[in-house]
């Protein structure tokens, strides 16, 4: 019951309503009718609590107010309609209904009692005046509103709809107390009570419409609120929504997507040296082998079992004794000459341990011991005009203790781009590159394989010196596998006396330049992603604060403010990973095409984009939480209006 004693209101020296009381009971159509500038809409800003009254008092449910009813004290009970109405426009009439209720039963119900049926999936804004009025009420209806304040709900409205709109305000009278304002006479057949405004100090006199039997009966039905769990989730389901709708421009996010892109390859390109580096050596070089020096024993000695170990060389190179005749040179050292060779390339038989045999341009890899297969200088040099003519054919070299043995030439090599000869480096054989590059220096460069040199693996006398060393070349499937065992058996294998372990930092030239890279990119990758995390989450900002009228009718409908802006923070945080998450995506799948073009075409000699997984995550960690603290910060500084000053801000006063 709202019970008004002597209310006055004037503005400057307009006196507005002079000493007007009235007694509203629990239920009934009360209609303020009158022209414009009555006074009507400035009695209903007063009982809402949107203005102040100069005079008088007024009790609300035992409450009394003598300059301001509160709106707090009441703002679960009442709900404000204009002609004017607000709802979600990124949702539908169902998804709106739904932020009063967890029961689409009880909605669909709510919305054929007021002649909405076959309307949820619509938006609202495809809705005619009369539906959105009636959509209004019936929200207010399914929120247990006690009161409803209707100012001019048919103004723009045509006859048709004027009158299903009043017909619905007497049926729905019956449960709460409807106080409605209008010019339109049409109402009075309607109202329980008419209350006429003119344009003086006083208002005149009511008049009764008594109450028909239909409009005395009380609803017997239960309005089933949602439960707090299921708001909860309701909000982030349908604030989600939002995230997804045309309503919102999708420009920030595209730039966003763009910049975290870049700065992600960024990162990649100024990875820390030695990954970098790394990177080069297992997949541009693909080096899988190291060296064991082992003085006076064989690898098979000292060696701990393993099943990674792929293939076990016996190198020729290195390992030979250094002959049986020779001079001393001017400086004092010896010059053997020795009347057999002394160093020979040896390749793994195992073609697959082996990672340029794909390059046999003519002919095919080792299929028995006494084969060869010549270096692409040397088979120009032996046939220039037909190279392939050579295979079938054989070539003589004297060898240690088995004297002259014929080989037959079984494949010819395609010539060995920069990379591939890194590869060759770590074997022991040594190809210029660029402009001291001549093909005359290699035009006796030719491989054999390690079936040759397994006969010397018991051969007492087959090391190389008075140190008695020989070299073994230690293949495995990977990069990975031989680093793993090399670290893991590193101690176990030195500890044996004059035993050494070495593998080819191929690509150490570019050491300096990859440090360059990791002090200037690296940080600029990092910035450019704070950088651009800041940027979107200020165009986030600006986005919700031109669209933050949906926060009033969720807010409306029941929820705290703090808590719409807390989950609209946590679905900012989460868009944000999802688009940094596509775009490192884009940015992996592009660098490696980048990779994959310079391995195939060799721009640069090493590996231009490399993978460092710490890197790759503390990048991502320092994303979201900067993410997370400028989301939070931001949002947390928008100044964002409730439903209830919403209202007040769009509201003619008088």
């Amino acid at each position: 019951m709202i019970i008004c004693k002597n209310i006055c209101k004037a503005f400057s020296e307009q006196v507005v309503i002079g000493s007007f009381s009235y007694e509203f009971k629990d239920r009934g159509f009360y209609l303020l009718l009158g022209e414009s500038g009555s006074g009507k809409t400035t009695f209903l800003n007063i009982l809402s609590g949107i203005l102040d009254f100069d005079d008088g008092e007024i009790t609300w449910n035992d409450k009394a107010f003598t300059s301001r009813v509160e709106y707090s004290d009441f703002k679960n009970e009442f709900d404000y309609i204009t002609q004017d109405t607000f709802f979600a426009d990124f949702l539908s009439v169902m998804d709106n209904m739904r932020l009063i209720s967890d029961s689409d039963d009880k909605i669909r119900e709510a919305l054929d009692k007021f002649g909405l049926s076959g309307k949820e999936n619509q938006m609202p804004s495809t809705l005619s005046g009369g539906e959105k009025q009636r959509l209004a009420i019936a929200r207010a209806i399914l929120g247990g509103k006690k009161v409803l304040f209707l100012d001019e709900p048919t103004a723009s409205l045509d006859e048709e709809n004027k009158t299903a709109v009043f017909e619905m305000l007497a049926k729905i009278s019956a449960e709460v107390l409807v106080i409605c304002s209008s010019h339109d006479k049409v109402a009075r057949e309607y109202a329980n009570e008419v209350i006429e405004f003119t344009k003086i100090k006083e208002s005149s006199k009511s008049k009764s419409r008594p109450q028909t039997k239909k409009t005395r009966k009380k609803t017997k039905k239960e309005v089933k609120m949602a439960s707090p769990a299921a708001k909860k989730r309701g909000l982030y389901r349908l604030l989600l929504k939002w995230f997804v709708s045309k309503k919102r421009t999708k420009r920030s996010g595209v730039l966003f997507a763009v910049f975290a892109a870049l700065s992600f390859c960024l990162c990649l390109l100024g990875d820390i040296p030695q990954n970098k580096l790394d990177s080069s050596i297992e997949f541009m070089y693909k080096i899988n082998m190291f060296e064991v020096h082992t003085a006076g024993t064989t690898f098979e000695q000292i060696a701990p079992d393993s099943d990674e170990v792929r293939a076990v060389v016996l190198s020729y190179r290195g390992s030979c004794p250094d002959g049986s005749e020779g001079y001393h040179g001017s400086d004092g050292h010896y010059i053997p000459l020795p009347d057999y060779e002394i160093s020979l390339p040896v390749l793994p038989f195992d073609k697959g341990a082996f990672r340029l045999s794909d390059k046999v341009l003519y002919g095919s890899y080792f299929t028995s011991e006494n084969q060869v297969i010549l270096s692409n200088e040397m088979a120009n040099a032996m046939n220039h005009d037909d190279p392939e003519a050579l295979l079938g054919k054989s070539i003589s070299k004297n060898l240690y203790s088995l004297g002259v043995v014929d080989f037959e030439i079984v494949g010819i090599f395609n010539k060995f781009n920069s990379a591939e000869k890194k590869y060759l480096e770590s074997l022991g054989v040594s190809i210029d590159s660029g402009d001291s590059y001549s093909a005359e220096d290699y035009g006796e460069l030719c491989f054999f394989n390690s079936k040759l040199t397994d006969k010397y693996e018991d051969d007492e006398s087959f090391y190389f010196g008075n140190s008695r060393s020989r070299v073994y070349q230690i293949y495995f499937d990977t990069y990975k596998d031989m680093r793993a065992y090399y670290d893991k058996y590193y101690d176990k294998l030195t500890s044996y006396r004059g035993v050494i372990l070495s593998y080819d930092d191929a690509g150490f030239e570019y050491e300096s330049l990859f440090t360059i890279l990791c002090l200037v990119l690296l940080p600029l990758g990092m910035y450019t992603a704070i950088f651009t995390t800041l940027f979107f989450a200020a165009l986030k900002k600006t986005e919700f604060q031109h669209n933050s009228r949906f926060i009033a009718v969720f807010e409306y409908s029941g929820y705290e403010k703090k808590e719409i802006i807390r989950c609209f923070i946590l679905l900012n945080i989460l868009e944000l990973v999802i688009i940094m998450s596509i775009a490192e995506l884009f940015a992996f799948l592009l660098t490696l095409a980048i990779n994959a073009l310079n391995r195939a075409f060799l721009f640069v000699s090493f590996d231009i984009f490399s993978y460092n997984i710490l890197l790759i995550l503390a990048y991502n960690l320092l994303v979201i939480i900067m993410s997370s603290l400028a989301v939070s910060l931001l949002f947390r500084r928008v100044r964002v209006l409730s439903w209830y000053e919403s209202l007040i801000s769009s509201r003619d006063l008088i």
